[in-house]
């Protein structure tokens, strides 16, 4: 997996008191997330991350939320050429 660390948007689904990410937008596309592969939680100080590992089908993802700023990091990726 290749790692980096920049921000993304991310659109995703609050149910049930679950976060689920359904889209991402990174270097100008958009990509749909078809299966959430894992999810786990990381405190960091007074920060609890939230990250996710992904698939649009083709591409695993890396993900991670920053509640306290609100932002979005896409932290690796795997491509599937």
């Amino acid at each position: 997996m290749e790692e980096m660390n920049e921000k993304i948007t991310c659109e995703i689904l609050f149910k049930e008191g679950k976060v689920t990410p359904r889209y991402l937008f990174w270097k100008k596309k958009w990509y749909k997330i078809e299966k959430v592969l894992l999810r786990w939680e990381e405190r960091r100080g007074k920060e609890l991350l939230r990250h996710f590992s992904v698939t649009d089908g083709c591409n695993t993802f890396h993900i991670v939320f920053y509640p306290l700023s609100l932002i979005w990091k896409l932290r690796g990726i795997d491509k599937g050429d």
